[in-house]
């Protein structure tokens, strides 16, 4: 009876989405974070504001998780052991909400792990949906947001659809305002004089969060004295590195190295990487520029307009006499269209990195240039031709001392050629009863999400008997 009811109710909704017309703008999706998993046994926490309903569509993502060397204190750190479930996401319907509990339609296809940041993304629908005013969605705070996901019959736009620097975010500069010796290694703890690490799809501790070497396409922190901050990567080579200052072998400094280029793989979706921050001894300034963030588009047709899709990485900041922040990288616009009518403009460019000039005295590194995000479409897009792409690297930072050794953040590998991908998952197999949010899928079990009256949600799996 509960499945007759619910499926009833799915069809009245898809039949009021045909033909109805919505006008959207500002933010139009809302994020639960998923805090704790266990395996089939065990249960998940997730935050819960009460926006969720039964039919909902949601998209699942995870940012973080990969596994990298964070051992070594040279060149490797930062290297991509396993990418893991960094990136994964499906798509998933909301079957029932019973007694502070959330059940899913059908077993998800992907396997999940809750460090690595897991969240919900209610994924409106629409028939007609027409974008009246700019429309974008909430900034990556951590644990939650950096992503922008709608689906429509038709999809017009009267206006951009905006995700500048809303990705991964951009590392601080060093917090000690003095000047070091040399620091030569690749990561340094919170404590020490160097920039911080841009974010990136691995989490270290703070033991490891500032210093030259890369959180995979987070770009590295500027080194003592006065490195400048390394460019975020996403789906392309890596940003730029930061700009050193050896104007002698007490003050040498080792700039950040750039974010290491991600590869594409289905049924994944990257934020852009932040740009590291400078390492800085006499101002306030040096920060890393944030990355873009995830556009979805899921449409049988698109209408431009002329309008633009962007998701540009923001520059890092300059540091007159110290060094500039590295730029954050483009971020990933999917198109998953079959129809695009009029013309439409993609961004993802990255930013640039932050100069060290314009002070009272010769300055450090510039900041590395952020490296281009990546447009993602289905193959059979039909007026492909339409689509006017902008994915490019940004540009390093100058110094007006001696500093050597900053790049420009790397253009998309493909050279602004979109890459033909297969639509998101959404699982349709499997409806025995519910789906399995867990670290290893069970055979037989039920998933669930427990809701509690405030922000907390609890996910339990039981075994059915």
């Amino acid at each position: 009876m509960k499945r007759l009811f619910f499926l009833l109710l799915l069809l009245l909704r898809l039949i009021n989405h045909v033909d109805a017309q919505s006008f959207i703008s500002s933010v139009v999706n809302t994020y639960h974070s998923v805090d704790s998993i266990n395996s089939c046994n065990g249960f998940v926490v997730t935050s819960y504001p009460g926006s969720l309903a039964v039919g909902d569509l949601v998209l699942i993502y995870q940012a973080k998780g990969a596994l990298i060397d964070s051992i070594s204190t040279g060149q490797s750190f930062g290297n991509i052991v396993s990418i893991q479930s960094a990136g994964t996401c499906e798509l998933a319907r909301v079957s029932q909400i019973s007694n502070g509990y959330i059940y899913f339609q059908f077993a998800l296809q992907n396997q999940y792990q809750v460090n690595g940041h897991i969240q919900l993304v209610r994924v409106p629908e629409y028939g007609h949906a027409i974008v009246s005013g700019s429309l974008t969605g909430q900034p990556w705070n951590g644990s939650i947001g950096g992503i922008l996901a709608i689906k429509a019959r038709k999809l017009s736009l009267n206006d951009s659809l905006s995700m500048n620097g809303y990705g991964f975010r951009g590392g601080s500069q060093s917090i000690i305002n003095s000047a070091s010796p040399p620091q030569p290694n690749a990561f340094y703890p919170s404590t020490s004089y160097n920039g911080y690490k841009g974010e990136g799809i691995v989490q270290v501790g703070n033991n490891r969060i500032q210093g030259y070497g890369p959180l995979v396409n987070g770009g590295g922190g500027g080194n003592a004295h006065n490195g400048g901050g390394g460019g975020g990567s996403n789906l392309s080579r890596s940003g730029g590195n930061g700009g050193g200052n050896p104007t002698s072998v007490q003050w040498s400094a080792i700039g950040g190295k750039g974010g290491i280029g991600l590869t594409y793989s289905a049924s994944k979706l990257f934020m852009g990487g932040g740009g590291g921050g400078g390492q800085t001894n006499e101002t306030a300034l040096g920060k890393g520029g944030n990355g873009g963030g995830i556009v979805l588009i899921i449409a049988d047709t698109l209408e431009g307009n002329g309008h633009r899709i962007v998701s540009n990485g923001v520059a890092g900041q300059n540091a007159p006499d110290d060094a500039g922040g590295g730029g954050g990288a483009g971020g990933q616009i999917f198109l998953d269209v079959s129809h695009l009518l009029s013309p439409v403009t993609i961004m993802a460019n990255g930013g640039n990195g932050g100069a060290a000039t314009n002070g009272t005295h010769p300055g450090g590194g510039g900041g590395g240039g952020g490296g281009a995000g990546s447009l993602l479409r289905k193959p059979n897009l039909q007026g492909v031709n339409l689509i006017s792409a902008a994915l490019s690297g940004g540009v390093g930072g100058q110094s007006s001392g001696s500093s050597i050794g900053y790049t420009n953040g790397f253009s998309s590998a493909l050279s602004n050629t979109p890459i033909n991908v297969s639509s998101i998952q959404q699982s349709t197999s499997n409806p025995s009863i519910y789906s399995i949010l867990s670290d290893t899928a069970c055979l037989g079990s039920l998933s669930h999400i427990k809701l509690t009256p405030t922000i907390g949600l609890n996910v339990s799996l039981q075994l059915l008997i």
